[in-house]
């Protein structure tokens, strides 16, 4: 098994390379299917095995921990790596459905899923570092495609250089935070680092903590540094967007919860830290949902949608207990289901009216029936109606956090739930409207240009994930005791 967490890495950046060289748009959507398929089987394996043995090591080049590159794979990071897994595996069947791939698309997602799969199973913060910038970099040229070439989106390159200065200042925090532990510490390598944490001063602990928050709050939308987000999305389009949001994301949220560890930890160390984390929380749920309500572009909407749902998640881990921690998972869990079925689903129905306004999304219940299920259902789960899975996340985010601090979080979510519900009823409303006479004619004219080339393919992703939303509501009883083991792995 450890020369299986190194492939795990080195997997995906080899598909990256030979995807780069081929040139038929045939070959490329063949390697971009059964590679990506093949590295979900490659993930399901190694979390099998992780879930059933315990977690697994492994160190690089004969030198043992803290001097050599460690690697591991416990509870937690095999939740991730599953996410990750099924989330590359998705995102390729339902790009090359839909419209294929275009030059440079298959090897950029294979390689950011090579640098989160680096995220992941990194053991010591120079290598998350790497990892993490490696993911940057990949993230920004993923934005920044659709802008390359004379018939190029102007704003693509536009969002993809303004994602990569402030990701470069974010990598540039991150340095100085790790610095700053080594320097209390004497260690890179995160168990050692535990086990030492405790001695580490208040002030050089807070400061640190703060700089992690802040570094990896640019690149996961946290209020006020959640500006470049729905430029992004928009840019990057939605397709590209569902991975980016639905996984990569999570990703770099894993990364911060990592370095800063147990709440309970953080919480005897600075417990200033958590309770402002649970404020930023709140504020980026009502900020989020409220940009999100004034938006008529679907990929702008979800992208705020995006931001307030990282504020349940921080709500969670705020509390600062063991609750709020799971609850916190449970929802990232929930969120890469739910986010990604409303970018697939939103991305059909943008084709079909060949308009990313909502506004212009009547008839499309009629035209796609079973991607507005898929809407519908993924929509339903995002707000928290009782028995999908996102109504639990947000019960266990508003239980922990009324523990602590009593009742206002609990308004918080309820309000951020009933200002969603509004938004996302006022888009299902407009796909069950009637088409007018000139809206039948303009649809007919271009029906052979929107209509995806594989159309039963392109309909499996999003209906599954819609699927997977229901599944994990339903079924909670039996998901929870897995989401608490993956909570318990986190020192």
């Amino acid at each position: 098994m450890s020369a299986v967490l190194i492939w795990l890495i080195l997997a995906p950046i080899v598909l990256a390379l030979i995807a780069a060289l081929i040139d038929k748009t045939v070959f490329r959507w063949a390697l971009a299917g059964a590679g990506s398929l093949g590295y979900a089987v490659l993930v399901s394996m190694t979390v099998w095995y992780v879930w059933g043995q315990g977690p697994v090591h492994a160190t690089i080049g004969g030198w043992s921990v803290p001097w050599g590159i460690g690697l591991r794979v416990d509870e937690l990071s095999a939740l991730f790596y599953l996410l990750l897994g099924l989330g590359l595996a998705g995102a390729m069947l339902f790009i090359g459905s839909t419209r294929g791939f275009n030059r440079g698309e298959s090897p950029l997602l294979f390689l950011l899923a090579g640098a989160g799969a680096g995220i992941l199973a990194a053991a010591d913060l120079f290598n998350l570092f790497v990892f993490v910038e490696l993911a940057a970099v990949c993230t920004a040229a993923l934005i920044a495609l659709k802008g390359a070439g004379p018939e190029g989106r102007r704003d693509s390159g536009a969002a993809g250089f303004l994602y990569l200065v402030l990701a470069s200042a974010s990598g540039m925090i991150l340095l100085v935070s790790i610095m700053l532990i080594y320097a209390a510490t004497g260690q890179l390598n995160m168990d050692e680092i535990a086990g030492r944490i405790h001695a580490m001063a208040p002030l050089p602990y807070a400061a640190a903590a703060a700089g992690v928050v802040a570094a990896f709050g640019v690149k996961i939308g946290l209020v006020p540094l959640h500006f470049w987000q729905a430029r992004a999305y928009a840019a990057a389009g939605s397709a590209q967007a569902a991975f980016l949001s639905g996984v990569a994301m999570k990703l770099y949220l894993y990364a911060m919860l990592r370095i800063l560890g147990h709440p309970l930890a953080v919480a005897q160390q600075a417990p200033a830290l958590l309770s402002a984390l649970l404020v930023i929380g709140a504020v980026n749920v009502l900020l989020g949902h409220i940009m999100a309500l004034a938006q008529r572009d679907l990929r702008r909407l979800l992208a705020f949608s995006s931001v307030a749902h990282l504020g349940y998640i921080l709500m969670g881990f705020g509390a600062g207990t063991r609750l709020g921690l799971v609850a916190a998972i449970l929802h990232v869990v929930n969120h890469v289901m739910m986010k990604t079925a409303l970018f697939w689903s939103g991305h059909v129905l943008c084709r079909q009216t060949r308009s990313a306004d909502w506004r212009r999304f009547r008839g499309c219940a009629e035209a796609q029936p079973l991607i507005f299920a898929a809407f519908i259902v993924a929509s339903l789960a995002i707000v928290g109606v009782p028995l999908t899975g996102g109504f639990a996340s947000k019960w266990l985010v508003s239980v922990a956090a009324f523990e602590q601090f009593g009742l206002w979080p609990v308004l918080v979510v309820a309000m951020g739930t009933i200002i969603s519900a509004v938004y996302y009823a006022r888009i299902i409303r407009m796909c069950l409207g009637r088409h007018s006479t000139q809206d039948q004619e303009r649809s007919r004219a271009t029906a052979t240009v929107t209509a995806p080339r594989f159309v039963v393919a392109a309909r499996v992703p999003p209906t599954l994930a819609a699927v997977a939303c229901l599944a994990v509501g339903m079924g909670i009883r039996w998901v929870l005791p897995w989401v608490e083991r993956a909570a318990g792995a986190l020192h």
